[in-house]
């Protein structure tokens, strides 16, 4: 085989390998986003003490979604 042959076979298949974590949807870090956006519209509204506490702010966010 010749080196350019090798060369572009492994560029082919490094290239394939980098365009798979690309592929992720871009729905799954949107709804993350609207999820975060939700909550902190229901702690602003019903005035929610957690709101100044991290730990129980988590906690609850957890079990929000």
């Amino acid at each position: 085989m010749e080196w350019r042959t090798v060369v572009v076979t492994v560029l082919v298949i490094s290239l394939g390998f980098l365009a798979i974590p690309i592929r992720v949807p871009a729905s799954v870090a949107s709804q993350s986003d609207e999820d975060v956006h939700l909550f902190m519209s229901y702690v602003k509204q019903y005035n929610k003490s957690y709101r100044h506490d991290p730990k129980e702010f988590e906690k609850r966010f957890e079990r929000f979604q």
